[in-house]
């Protein structure tokens, strides 16, 4: 269970330096998985009768405009159809790297994901993420770049890609992969990792832990098993989305404020796919 526990060490930190913001949190943090899957699927009364009229319209389409449709898809020439053959397919990006920045849009194509943040969000530095988590054997990478000082990426343990701070200055969002086979862990699943990190967790008596929910959740198309807690009596909500991907747990943990909430679920929905 030690081998997991720097996950655990990572959010805790976090936690404790947003314990001083004062104020409620948000009661029921798995509210942040059902919002962030839910928000732009749900569909009205009016709008099914809309989308029921439109149907009913398109059905309408004359035999005559079909036909004209068809014969103008064939009368297409050979050197039409060569001109505009379809763009090559993307290939995915199957070597491990970390993300890079593009002023607040994180992108990483190894891990199929792009997360644009709002205006006010502050990047840790590398030197700002070592403060938070204390410089150890832990190989700690920003923007995809290494020193010579420190391991070659492949063999690093744990790897930290983001740590940012929401505009309200306490909530924030980390990004870290964690190397479950130089671990010794192999074939842990993520909902096993997870498991492991929940029960680290609630030991941790002094932060009030409490566990609300597990489950999956789907972030940019992917998978994720999901864990939702709340911390110092629900002055926070946290959460933890965790996959795995190659030798690596990646593990995305949200630490938020009620105020913050909504800000937090909008950047979730906004995480695209890049490959």
């Amino acid at each position: 269970m030690k081998k997991f526990f720097l996950c655990t060490m990572v959010a805790l930190a976090v936690a404790l330096g947003a314990s001083g913001c004062g104020g409620s949190g948000r009661q029921g943090g798995a509210d942040l998985k059902t919002e962030a899957q839910s928000s732009g699927t749900e569909t009205t009364e009016a709008q099914k009768e809309e989308t029921t009229a439109e149907e009913t319209t398109a059905e309408e389409t004359t035999v005559e405009e079909t036909t004209a449709e068809e014969t103008t898809v064939e009368e297409t020439t050979a050197e039409e159809t060569t001109a505009e053959a379809a763009p090559a397919a993307k290939v995915p990006n199957t070597v491990f790297q970390t993300g890079t920045w593009d002023g607040l849009v994180f992108t990483n194509p190894w891990l199929n994901l792009q997360i644009a943040f709002p205006e006010g969000t502050h990047i840790a530095s590398e030197e700002e993420i070592e403060a938070t988590v204390g410089a150890g054997a832990e190989v700690i990478v920003n923007d995809g770049l290494y020193t010579q000082e420190q391991m070659d990426v492949s063999n690093a343990l744990s790897i930290y890609d983001f740590m940012v701070t929401l505009p309200d200055q306490v909530s924030n969002i980390q990004l870290m992969y964690e190397n479950t086979v130089l671990a010794g862990e192999a074939d842990i699943s993520a909902a096993d990792y997870l498991d492991i990190i929940s029960q680290q967790l609630v030991s941790l008596e002094s932060m009030q832990y409490e566990i609300l929910e597990s489950g999956q959740a789907v972030i940019a198309g992917e998978e994720y098993e999901y864990l939702d807690l709340t911390a110092l009596g629900g002055t926070l909500g946290q959460s933890y989305f965790c996959r795995r991907k190659d030798s690596y747990i990646v593990s995305l943990i949200v630490t938020y404020i009620e105020s913050s909430f909504q800000d937090v679920v909008d950047i979730l929905n906004g995480a695209v796919a890049v490959n």
